[in-house]
Parts: C-alpha cells; structure tokens; sequence
C-alpha cells in the first residue's frame, strides 16, 4: 500500500491538500483528484495534482497531513477548499472517524449526494496510464494463469473465447459470439450451455446423461487443450 500526500492546483490560486492509501504507484494515480465534500466538479486538464510526499505508514501520512493543514491554516484560508484540519479516515483510524460524522444536518447530507451525482468517470482518451495498462491486460493475450481471458480484436474485455465440436465431429472457434447468443441455434437454453463448461464437462463429449439436445457436443474455452475427450 502506498501513502501519499497531495496538492490540488486549480485555476485563481485556489488549492486543496489531501491524504490518500492506494495500491497504485502516486505518479500513475492520476484519476483521483480528491474527495473533499467542498472541492467543485474537477477533471486533470482543470487541476495540477502535485504529490507532496510518501509515507511509510497511513499513520504518518494523516499525521502529515495535519501538520500541513495547521501550517498553512488552509481551514480558514480563502484558497483553501478544505474544510477541516483532520478529514474523514475511511481506513479505519479510531481517531479519526468519529469527529469527521459529527454534525452533519440534512443539508451537508443533500449535497454529499449531489456532488457524488457530479463525479467525473474517466473512459475513452481521458483513461488513466493505470487504467489504460489495465484495458492491454485484459483485451491482449493473457500471460497470466487463464490464457483465454482476452485476445486480439475482441472489443468485450470480459469475453472468454471457446470452442465446440458438433456430433459429427466438426470443430468451431467461437471468438464473438457468446454462449448465451449461440444456444438457440441448437435448440438449447444459455444455463444448458453453460452446463457444459463446468469443470466436470469442460472438453468433455456430452453423454447420455447430458440433455438431449447437447448429447455428443463437446465444449470449452480456448486455448483447447492438447489431448481432450473431444471427438
């Protein structure tokens, strides 16, 4: 876990200081800007965010943080967006948490939820390097434990690539279609297909025991596996 302190920059002097724990390296946490209740709809091209420092422990950070805050009186400074000297520890910290809910009316509750309503999502060109890193593992070839997660030219990241051999023997890759799309084609229902890639009938011929309509089909996803029990 990484700890670190940073500064917001906005345009007209204005400013914002927080704390933030991430597994993510500081530099490649770019899409976090801040969570200050205060703190206007932002993006990264209406904001300079500058890490001040990283912390070996939460502890230190908040304490930082703290020191921070006091120094330069950002509470009561006009170009400051914070609000508090200590904010709201979602990490757990005992003393922190209770101070931060205390005082809360009905109004600072209505615009919590309206600022939450307002929080930019970060798609298309706007991606972080982490998220953009991400999306390659994910519609690239897999080098991690499940090979089929992912393969060139598939635009749904979460579309595993399988194949099925028909009784009589012919073999099909099916790198687009999706198994809920293709089982009416053989009269069969998307949970009986499914069925088939539990890891007692994966690339396994359907028997006698299997629903009509899927004896003799085997099933899997790709890569297939060198030896099978396939026709």
């Amino acid at each position: 876990m990484n700890h670190y302190l940073y500064l917001l920059e906005f345009g007209g002097g204005m400013k914002y200081v927080g704390a933030r724990s991430t597994h993510l390296i500081p530099s490649l946490d770019a899409s976090y800007l801040g969570s200050g209740k205060a703190l206007p709809p932002r993006t990264r091209s209406s904001c300079i965010k500058i890490i001040l420092g990283v912390y070996p422990s939460r502890q230190l950070l908040m304490q930082a943080e703290i020191e921070f805050i006091v120094l330069n009186d950002c509470v009561k400074s006009k170009f400051y967006y914070n609000l508090r000297k200590q904010t709201f520890d979602k990490h757990g910290m005992a003393d922190t948490s209770g101070p931060a809910l205390q005082g809360r009316t009905k109004e600072t509750h209505k615009y919590i939820r309206e600022a939450n309503k307002k929080r930019i999502q970060y798609t298309g060109q706007d991606r972080t390097p982490a998220q953009k890193v991400s999306d390659a593992k994910l519609r690239g070839v897999s080098t991690g434990p499940n090979l089929a997660k992912g393969r060139p030219g598939v635009t749904n990241s979460g579309f595993t690539p399988w194949y099925y051999v028909d009784p009589t023997g012919n073999y099909f890759e099916m790198l687009h279609i999706t198994r809920q799309e293709f089982a009416p084609t053989i009269g069969a229902t998307p949970r009986q297909v499914g069925h088939r890639f539990h890891h007692t009938n994966i690339h396994k011929q359907a028997g006698r025991a299997a629903t009509k309509v899927l004896r003799g089909y085997t099933f899997g996803c790709l890569p297939r596996p060198i030896q099978t029990d396939a026709v």
